[in-house]
């Protein structure tokens, strides 16, 4: 159920919908699931020592009251109180109720007039055009030009409404699937909505079209791309990467080519992945990338927010995709930038690589990443690095990168980035970004993705109860 608390001995691959998670393997710091706990405000923690891990076991099935706390000395407090049988009604739905959050503040999605873009025009106010992540892309392409992906362009929000208008019954596809989710409140019944949305999913993966005039549209919008490319195709909605919602790994990102869609033939292997026996087509791509618009997590931040349906949906962000054979070493950075009373901007920078393609963002192994941390107001200096651990697939002492030469590069890179994103956006007094990073062959960082971290709303006061 949705007011759960969730211990459990891994941690979970998604942040799950539950009150809190609490477990008995530390997290991937900077990891998505992590960055999404933060910006929620829902305490994720790693339980240390057994009798604790002793004491959450024992209280199974019983109602609790959990207090998760933090300051500079006890950087986290964990206080549980068993208070089971000593609420009211009209007290557990006003404890409920003061961990709800406050409604965020969304752009509504509008028409841009084509279905493609090149990044390099775009700004984050353009989010209403293509959403949050290829919005803010385009400070990178501008910025760091030779280190942002490769031939990047945005599909629009008019291929969305325009699939989205497609004739479904007596409606359009849009209309059925809004009624289909409209009388879900938060917190939703999840035996009642997994199927409806299993059902949404999988009749946009297998049973849409796009017109004739779509793929044709389509297919120019990706003429920057050879037919044997492959290419990466990332959900981009105006329900994540803003200001006041983080949404990171909400949505699913896929690749195709141009060639399996006009091969005239629908027979595998995909001509740009020849391990995959079946055709990737870019048709294919894009509505399995829309159908993750209405994965489960994604649908129940919606209603947590109260978000309104008709004015959100899925643009993309594509982009040459970067194949794990050629993938050297990856990351997630979050770097918070405070500007001083009298003018000094001072960066804190928390590095979390690893090795390969060993995923740092969703991560999928037991592997431990490497941290590295820095801080500095002005040009990044060797001084400044502190290497902190090292990742496991290494044994614990060499580093991701070249130390410290790879590391000062991209620190540089991404201050050049803050920097043109608090000219854009700011002034700010305090900001907290977030990119992603890769090393690919030859030896070239990429920095393919640039967010601002939400501010966690502050907490209530909690209550006490006593026998």
């Amino acid at each position: 159920a949705i007011d759960d608390i969730l211990v459990t001995d891994q941690v979970p691959a998604e942040l799950p919908a539950f009150a809190a998670v609490l477990t008995f393997q530390p997290a991937t710091p900077n990891s998505h699931v992590v960055l999404h706990a933060r910006s929620r405000g829902q305490p994720m923690v790693y339980v240390v020592g057994d009798a604790l891990r002793q004491r959450l076991l024992a209280l199974e099935g019983r109602e609790i009251l959990l207090v998760v706390e933090s300051d500079a000395q006890r950087p986290c407090q964990i206080k549980l109180e068993d208070i089971d049988g000593l609420l009211t009604s009209e007290e557990r739905a006003k404890l409920l109720a003061g961990r709800n959050r406050a409604p965020v503040d969304i752009t509504p999605m509008e028409r841009f007039g084509d279905y493609g873009v090149k990044t390099e025009a775009l700004f984050p106010e353009d989010i209403r055009y293509v959403g949050g992540k290829a919005a803010n892309l385009g400070i990178l392409t501008r910025t760091i030009v030779d280190n942002s992906p490769e031939k990047a362009i945005a599909m629009t929000f008019d291929l969305w409404m325009d699939f989205m208008n497609q004739p479904y019954g007596g409606e359009t596809l849009g209309s059925w699937i809004q009624d289909e989710v409209a009388s879900f409140q938060f917190p939703p019944d999840m035996v009642a909505l997994r199927p409806v949305l299993e059902t949404i999913r999988s009749h946009i993966r297998e049973q849409t079209i796009f017109t004739d005039r779509q793929q044709a549209l389509i297919l120019s919008a990706l003429s920057r791309f050879q037919e044997e490319d492959k290419i990466r195709f990332r959900s981009s909605t105006n329900v994540e990467d803003t200001e006041f919602f983080l949404g990171a790994g909400l949505y699913d990102s896929y690749s195709g080519c141009l060639s399996d869609d006009l091969d005239e033939d629908q027979i595998g292997p995909s001509r740009c992945d020849f391990t995959k026996k079946n055709e990737r087509g870019v048709f294919r791509t894009i509505k399995k990338v829309f159908a993750s618009f209405y994965n489960e997590r994604a649908v129940i931040e919606r209603l947590r927010y109260g978000i309104d349906e008709s004015e959100v949906g899925m643009a993309l962000l594509v982009h040459h995709s970067f194949p794990d054979e050629r993938e050297l070493a990856n990351g997630v950075v979050t770097v918070e930038i405070v500007t001083e009373t009298s003018g000094k901007r001072v960066s804190n920078a928390h590095l979390v690589s690893q090795k390969g393609a060993f995923s740092v963002a969703n991560p999928d192994s037991g592997w431990v990443p490497e941290e590295v941390s820095a801080r500095f107001d002005g040009p990044v200096m060797e001084t400044d690095l502190m290497f902190q651990r090292g990742s496991s697939l290494l044994g614990g002492e060499a580093s991701v990168l070249t130390w410290p030469g790879d590391y000062l590069q991209l620190l540089a890179l991404l201050d050049s980035a803050a920097k043109a994103y608090e000219e854009s956006e700011g002034p700010f007094s305090r900001i907290e970004l977030d990119f992603e990073w890769k090393l690919v062959l030859p030896h070239r960082l990429v920095v393919k993705q640039i967010r601002q971290v939400p501010s966690v709303q502050d907490a209530l006061e909690p209550p006490v109860f006593s026998d």
